[in-house]
């Protein structure tokens, strides 16, 4: 989440971790500073954060609330805020928002928790979803969907400026300012600020006079009171502008999704974390009729040397994705590797190996490692990430849409405004009406926005057909997914996958030609490895795309007085890895809860860089 005058700095990593354990005390060797009281953490956390920011009277009465805080730590704040949700407002959900320069790992802090047996089982909770230590945001379900973790890897100072959320209340923590002045800045000050809801409270640990100045001057009115344990006082903090006025519960809120694919079902996995239950339309027979119900698919990261919008949010997704998929049951090979296509492959690969990514997201191997790995030799070297997967897309489909309405066989012809929101009309003449209808049924988008008088966007339409035939072959060694301008999976359920072909010239069948195509992308040294196309079976399903192979996620344009639209589409051919993360944002957004991306990566994602005309 870097401006664009540091984008050119390429990627930045994460300190290496410097802690140790004394007494059952986490403490930080590279600031010298402990993580918490060494008398009782949880206690200094529950007076400090809980009382400090009034948290117990807040929480009454109240579905939703935002929390942020500098500095994510063990997570006990995490931890002491959610059980205090569960004693006085069960129902409340909570939008946890934190910033982290340096992440623990789960067994540091399952090993810091050990002393307060009231959050162990929490505690556990948290190790077990806790999102691997790669720089950038991440996005965590805890709690059932009744808490929503947002972290955010690397310096807040990086992060925050980019972020648009509003919190009710901050927790600022972190080190000592005299030993970590880069969380405790004027310019982090205002910033905090900027993002703190009307009538918003804080709470710190300190009382240096530099920090309650620097909020006073952000804006905020401070008070001192008296500190924990040795520390005499302490700082509560509050924004004093006009209390925002009650609004509904967003979990009132009807939904309509017009898609039954990954992405469609994706959506109703975000509303129905959110409380909402939607009603799903789709075409089909059944759910994942299209793509969405290929045989295998990979889930995999877009990685850049630079740190720009579509590496940001490829290395979230997929973060987010796997372990999703993992949840889900429905990984059924981990691993992948992409082989270098071309000359200009391996400097890239170089610029990849010199940026420092994390082992379990990329690593570089030359053929013979690559050779190794596949267990098929090789001439080309390649990228391996660890964190990828292969897995059941169907499946994953299924298990997203659970709990959903689901209505097949339901064409639908029109969208158009309503009182109620808008309503969509299907081609039997029934109109169903809802406060919120989100687009999402793939290479049909374009037609259906058309057909409603929306804005026109150029999207490429594009006929992929994947052939598949019985193991084993001599291809049929390799325990992971591999890429190389094509794609080959593992054997999955007897049957080896190959494609894709991209055929825009109106294919609407399986052919030979297209099975010839996909072996003819297949490394030069595999090709004779192939059985005769004769033997090979195929799917053929269209793909939307734009030119830069962004996905549109986001609210369209609508006409005067009516209300938002949200579409989700062109996801290609990443969709098992975008879709989750993209539409837990675009729900988000509809329901103006934070959204985690930041501010360059929603631009990216908007429909209006497609558009063509205005409604």
């Amino acid at each position: 989440m870097m401006s664009d005058a540091t984008e050119d700095l390429g990627f930045v990593g994460l300190p290496d971790l410097n802690v140790r354990l004394e007494d059952g005390v986490l403490i930080s060797d590279a600031y010298d500073d402990i993580y918490f009281d060494r008398t009782d953490g949880l206690a200094e956390t529950e007076y400090v954060f809980l009382q400090g920011t009034d948290l117990p009277r807040l929480l009454r009465g109240r579905d939703h609330i935002v929390i942020a805080e500098t500095g994510f730590g063990t997570g006990l704040n995490l931890l002491a805020a959610c059980a205090l949700r569960d004693k006085i407002a069960p129902n409340c959900q909570i939008d946890f928002i934190s910033f982290e320069a340096c992440p623990l790992t789960a067994e540091m802090i399952a090993h810091a928790h050990q002393p307060y047996e009231t959050v162990i089982e929490a505690s556990g909770n948290l190790c077990a979803n806790l999102p691997p230590r790669w720089p950038g945001y991440h996005k965590t379900i805890l709690d059932g969907g009744r808490t929503h973790l947002h972290l955010y890897y690397g310096e807040a100072s990086a992060h925050l400026p980019s972020c648009d959320f509003k919190a009710d209340i901050w927790f600022l923590d972190g080190f000592n300012p005299a030993k970590n002045p880069s969380l405790w800045h004027q310019d982090l000050f205002k910033e905090i600020y900027r993002c703190s809801a009307n009538d918003a409270r804080l709470a710190t640990f300190t009382a240096a006079s530099f920090v309650r100045r620097g909020l006073e001057a952000a804006g905020f009115d401070v008070q001192k009171r008296p500190g924990f344990g040795k520390k005499r006082e302490m700082i509560t903090a509050q924004k004093t502008a006009a209390m925002r006025p009650d609004t509904a519960s967003f979990k009132d809120r009807t939904a309509i999704i017009i898609g039954g694919g990954i992405a469609g079902a994706s959506l109703a996995h975000a509303l129905l974390l959110r409380g909402i239950t939607p009603t799903i339309l789709e075409k089909g027979p059944q759910l994942a009729s299209g793509a969405s119900g290929n045989g295998a698919a990979m889930q995999s990261a877009r990685l850049r040397v630079f740190n720009d919008a579509p590496s940001r949010l490829s290395v979230a997704c997929l973060s987010y994705a796997s372990r999703l998929a993992e949840q889900a049951g429905v990984v059924a090979h981990r691993g992948a590797i992409t082989l270098n296509n071309r000359d200009k492959d391996q400097k890239r690969l170089d610029k990849l190996a010199a940026s420092g990514w994390p082992d379990d997201l990329f690593q570089s191997f030359d053929n013979a490692q690559a050779s190794e790995l596949i267990g098929i030799k090789t001439d080309r070297a390649g990228d391996y990430q660890p964190a990828s997967a292969v897995i059941k897309p169907a499946l994953l489909t299924g298990y997203l849409a659970n709990g959903a309405v689901i209505r097949t066989n339901c064409d639908v012809q029109k969208i158009t405004p309503h009182a109620k929101g808008h309503q969509v009309i299907l081609s039997t003449g029934e109109t169903i009406a809802a406060d919120l209808v989100f687009i999402a049924n793939g290479a049909s988008l374009p037609d259906l926005l058309s057909a409603s008088d929306l804005p026109e966007m150029t999207f490429q339409i594009s006929a992929g057909q994947v052939s598949f035939w019985q193991a084993p072959t001599a291809l049929s060694a390799t325990p992971l997914g591999v890429n190389y301008g094509g794609y080959m999976t593992p054997v999955i359920e007897g049957l080896q996958y190959f494609g894709a072909s991209f055929n825009r010239d109106g294919q609407s069948s399986v052919t030979q030609e297209g099975h010839h195509h996909n072996i003819a992308l297949l490394p030069t040294e595999w090709q004779s490895f192939a059985p005769d196309i004769t033997q090979a079976d195929g799917r053929l399903s269209y793909r939307l795309s734009t030119k830069d192979r962004m996905p549109v996620c986001g609210a369209l344009p609508t006409q005067k007085d009516s209300a938002p639209l949200y579409m989700m589409g062109a996801l290609g051919a990443r969709g098992m890895t975008n879709a989750p993360l993209l539409a837990d944002m675009l729900v988000a957004q509809a329901l103006d809860l934070p959204s985690g991306f930041d501010q360059e990566i929603k631009k990216a994602l908007s429909p209006a860089n497609n558009m063509i005309s205005e409604p």
